[in-house]
C-alpha cells in the first residue's frame, strides 16, 4: 500500500523541540499501524502518538492535555487543515501553516507564513528571548524605582540636608523610562538559531543547532560555546522501517527485534 513519507522538516522539528525540553505529540486520524510507523520515522514516541481521532475528537484530545498536564505547562497545537481548527482554538497556543485552510489560519494564533515547519522552533526561541527581556525588564524598573522614589521623598534628607529638586526627580523617572526602552531594543540583535543537518547512506543522521543567542535553560549540554554562541549536536533516531527491521549501521544505535531506539514498531 502507500505510505506517506516523512519529510526532513518535520524529523529536524521533532528531535530540536524535545531538546528544547518539550513533549512532542501527534495526533492523527490516520490508523495506529501507520501513525507509528510515521513517529517512529520523526522521533515521536509510540505513547506519544493519538490516532483513529475523528476531526471533532481533536478538539477533545487537546483539552485532555491540558488538563493532564495542568497549569505548569501549555499546550500548542501545529495544524493546517479544517479538521485542525477547532482544536487550533481549544490550545493554548494554536500555530498555523501559512499554505493550509484558511479557517485553520483564523482560527490560530501564530501564522508560519513561509510553511517551513522548522519555523516553529524560531517562534518558540524567540518566544523565550522576549519573555527573558520583559522579566529583565520588569526587574530592572522595580529595582530603579524602588530606590529611586524614596531618595525622591527625601529618605537621604535627614543625612544629607539635601532636598532633590523637582526636575531632577523629573529626569531620573524619565531615564528609568528610557532605559527599559533601550533594553527592548536590543531585542533587534536576535538573531534565529541556525540548523545544520548532517546526513550518511541511510539519511539524516545529525543535527547541529547553533544559538547566535544565550542559550535557554532548556537547552542540551553543548559541546562547542564562545561569547556569543552556541553549538549543540542532536542526535537523529534511526528510521526503521514498517516491518520492525532498523536500517543504521550495526554499532550506531541501540536497537533490538522489537524496539528501535527505545520505541516500540509496529
Amino acid at each position: 500500500g502507500l505510505l506517506d513519507e516523512a519529510k526532513d522538516d518535520a524529523i529536524v522539528s521533532v528531535h530540536v523541540l524535545q531538546a528544547m525540553g518539550m513533549q512532542v505529540y501527534m495526533l492523527t486520524g490516520d490508523n495506529h499501524r501507520t501513525a507509528n510507523v510515521i513517529a517512529s520515522k520523526i522521533g515521536i514516541e509510540a505513547e506519544n502518538v493519538i490516532a483513529d481521532v475523528l476531526p471533532d475528537e481533536k478538539a477533545d484530545c487537546i483539552k485532555q492535555l491540558k488538563q493532564s498536564h495542568g497549569d505548569e505547562y501549555g499546550v500548542a497545537m501545529i495544524g493546517d487543515g479544517i479538521n485542525d481548527s477547532v482544536a487550533l482554538a481549544c490550545a493554548d497556543l494554536g500555530v498555523a501553516i501559512g499554505a493550509g485552510a484558511d479557517v485553520a489560519i483564523e482560527a490560530a494564533g501564530m501564522v508560519l507564513m513561509n510553511s517551513k515547519l522548522t519555523d516553529v522552533i524560531v517562534a518558540f526561541d524567540l518566544s523565550r528571548h522576549v519573555f527573558k527581556r520583559i522579566q529583565l525588564n520588569f526587574l530592572w524598573a522595580l529595582g530603579y524605582n524602588s530606590l529611586g522614589i524614596p531618595i525622591a521623598a527625601g529618605a537621604l534628607y535627614p543625612l544629607t540636608h539635601v532636598a532633590l529638586p523637582p526636575f531632577v526627580a523629573a529626569a531620573a523617572m524619565a531615564c528609568s523610562s528610557i532605559s527599559v526602552v533601550l533594553s527592548s531594543l536590543l531585542l533587534n540583535r536576535y538573531r534565529p538559531p541556525k540548523l545544520e543537518k548532517h546526513y550518511t547512506s541511510e539519511g539524516l543522521k545529525k543535527i547541529r543547532l547553533t544559538h547566535h543567542n544565550p542559550p535557554t535553560p532548556h537547552s542540551q549540554n553543548p559541546v562547542s560555546s564562545s561569547s556569543n554562541k552556541t553549538q549543540v549536536i542532536i542526535e537523529v533516531k534511526c528510521k526503521a522501517l514498517p516491518y520492525g527491521k532498523c536500517i543504521c549501521e550495526p554499532g550506531t544505535c541501540e536497537c533490538t527485534e522489537t524496539k528501535c531506539c527505545s520505541m516500540e514498531v509496529a
